[in-house]
């Protein structure tokens, strides 16, 4: 059941994304260090339910929640140091910003993971940049969880 629902999320979020395309343009880059410093939901009536949900169908909430991640040149990692039930290690992608029909989109994929963790570059993850500025950003990542529409929002900051 969990496995049904993570990939029903996942493939929910790339349609979403690819039903909106367009013509994609290549558009700035976050380089640099960051830390998942939040991880909310829109509607947070559901924010104790997904809590233990794998995100990317990798690690909970409260998995990635102060993860590192750093991005150089369409390259990076995200670092899990969590230790309560958490895969952690350090996972390496491929990530880029883009824009389609006037909105900006992060996607990136794993390359390399930790045991027990998919890497898989066909494995695709895309999210919407809600907001951006020199110190953080905001990315946008849509859920259907319960045949109810919802988002997850991820936001860095610069180390």
């Amino acid at each position: 059941m969990k496995k049904s629902i993570r990939l029903y999320i996942s493939v929910c979020a790339t349609i979403y994304c690819l039903f909106n395309l367009n013509a994609a343009q290549a558009q700035g880059s976050a380089n640099g260090d960051y830390i998942l410093s939040s991880i909310t939901l829109e509607d947070n009536s559901i924010q104790d339910t997904l809590q233990g949900m794998p995100v990317f169908e990798d690690a909970s909430i409260n998995c990635l929640l102060n993860s590192q991640w750093q991005f150089s040149k369409g390259e990076g990692y995200y670092k899990i140091n969590n230790a309560n039930s958490c895969a952690k290690g350090t996972r390496q992608i491929a990530w880029k910003f883009f824009n389609l029909k006037g909105s900006n989109f992060f996607q990136f994929v794993r390359t390399s993971a930790v045991h027990g963790v998919r890497a898989d570059v066909h494995d695709i993850y895309i999210c919407e940049v809600k907001s951006s500025a020199k110190e953080t950003f905001t990315l946008r990542y849509p859920i259907l969880f319960a045949d109810k529409s919802n988002a997850i929002l991820f936001t860095f900051t610069s180390q």
